[in-house]
């Protein structure tokens, strides 16, 4: 309760907001969704809500508008997902914690939300709406198995404008650690502590930074990009802040 607390400080919780009372003129929003799994034996703990506090304190120094939902459905999220690619004009950071599943039905890996799979075939039609104007949309994903569930290397092809960053490799574990104190996810906490001493970091330099750390946790970072120039910009995208 006090993590959902901070984070409120930070953020607005959208998980049981309409659409339509979200702002239609959006630049740079960080936009994070916390599966925690409270209650059932897939719990996380509390390493998924620290992950995010430190997510959103990241982006919100950056003038990231930092917007996060909490254990919803997948079709709520898919619904703000939607939006905020539409009324997002510069950059929209997508950032997913929580469970990852092999769906061998679909020959896909998803995210595991409380009522469904989310998969690769969900979340195109989404992210095609991405190639519209300039928005740049990065995927990142900390979860065990889903890799980043849109393998643009893999045969799996999609119009966007988007460049993706998983913490496995789709066939690992994702770690939790407990640092300062607090539980949190391995790839979070290595990246958010890069980004932090490193705001210039690019998506290149994040992989090969963190790459070697990760291999010791038997974790390979993965990332895929749908334009080649994309690895070569910030993370953190400074085009225009508001």
């Amino acid at each position: 309760m006090i993590a959902l607390q901070n984070i409120k400080k930070i953020g607005t919780d959208i998980t049981n907001i309409a659409v339509s009372s979200l702002s239609n003129n959006l630049i740079n929003v960080a936009f994070i969704v916390i599966n925690q799994y409270l209650g059932t034996r897939l719990s996380l703990g509390d390493a998924p809500m620290n992950d995010a506090i430190n997510i959103a304190t990241c982006f919100s120094k950056f003038g990231y508008t930092v917007y996060f939902m909490v254990d919803p459905k997948c079709s709520n999220f898919i619904s703000k997902f939607n939006y905020l690619i539409q009324n997002t004009t510069n950059d929209l950071v997508f950032y997913y914690i929580g469970h990852g599943v092999i769906d061998n039905e679909l020959n896909s890996n998803a995210f595991l939300f409380k009522d469904k799979n989310c998969d690769r075939y969900t979340l195109s039609s989404s992210i095609s709406l991405a190639q519209r104007n300039d928005l740049r949309l990065v995927f990142i994903s900390d979860c065990c198995y889903a890799g980043s569930i849109i393998d643009l290397d893999n045969g799996f092809h999609i119009n966007s404008n988007i460049v993706t960053i998983s913490s496995t490799n789709g066939r690992q574990k994702a770690r939790q650690i407990v640092a300062n104190r607090k539980e949190q996810g391995l790839f979070t906490y290595f990246l958010i502590d890069a980004l932090t001493n490193e705001p210039s970091l690019t998506i290149k330099g994040c992989q090969q930074l963190l790459r070697p750390k990760l291999k010791s946790f038997s974790q390979t970072i993965t990332i895929h990009s749908s334009k080649r120039n994309y690895l070569k910009q910030p993370i953190i995208h400074q085009r225009q802040t508001r």
